[in-house]
C-alpha cells in the first residue's frame, strides 16, 4: 500500500478543522518529549495539567499539541494516529501503555542516582544541578511508592564530592 502523506496543520487551521473555535493556548514551554523513561512522569504530568485538564481544548486540538509535544520514539507513536477527536484517547493510551511501567520507571531512577557525576568544582551551579537531579528522582520514587524518607544516609554517600 501506498503511504498516505501526513498533513501538518497549522495551531490556527487545526483548531478550525477541529471545532470552529479559535482558541490560543497561552505560550507554554514545556519539554519536548522524545521518549526517555526518566522523563515520562514529568512530561506527563504538564501535559496533562497545561493541555488535558483545559476546560476549552477539544481532543483534536489536544492531539495536535501532543503531536508537536513528542519527537523521537513518542512521536512515533503519536503520529501514527489521524488528527481527529476520537484518535486522542487513543494516543495518549498508546504513550501511557508504554512509558508507565513502573519496575523501569523506578529501575531508571535508581540508576541516575547510582550514577551521580562527582562534583569536580564546588560551585552553586554544580550544587543545585544535584539537589535538582537528586530531588526530581525521588519525587519519581515518591510517585511509584517507593519510600525515600529515611535515604539521608545512603544519599549521602552517593553524592560524593571532591
Amino acid at each position: 500500500p501506498t503511504p498516505q502523506p501526513r498533513v501538518e496543520l497549522p495551531q490556527r487551521e487545526a483548531q478550525e478543522a477541529s471545532s470552529g473555535i479559535h482558541l490560543k493556548v497561552p505560550a507554554c514551554d514545556t519539554e519536548i518529549f522524545h521518549g526517555g523513561y526518566e522523563q515520562w512522569p514529568s512530561f506527563r504530568d504538564m501535559f496533562t495539567a497545561v493541555y488535558i485538564n483545559h476546560p476549552k481544548l477539544s481532543n483534536a486540538q489536544k492531539l495536535y499539541h501532543l503531536r508537536y509535544k513528542t519527537k523521537g520514539q513518542a512521536g512515533v507513536i503519536v503520529k501514527q494516529f489521524a488528527l481527529n477527536d476520537e484518535n486522542f484517547n487513543f494516543a495518549w493510551e498508546a504513550l501511557k501503555a508504554r512509558y508507565e511501567n513502573e519496575r523501569i520507571l523506578v529501575d531508571k531512577q535508581v540508576t541516575i542516582l547510582m550514577n551521580l557525576p562527582k562534583i569536580q568544582k564546588e560551585t552553586s551551579e554544580e550544587f543545585i544541578k544535584l539537589q535538582s537531579t537528586v530531588s526530581n528522582c525521588l519525587s519519581v520514587l515518591s510517585t511509584q511508592n517507593i519510600p525515600t524518607d529515611n535515604w539521608d544516609s545512603i544519599l549521602e554517600n552517593i553524592c560524593e564530592i571532591g
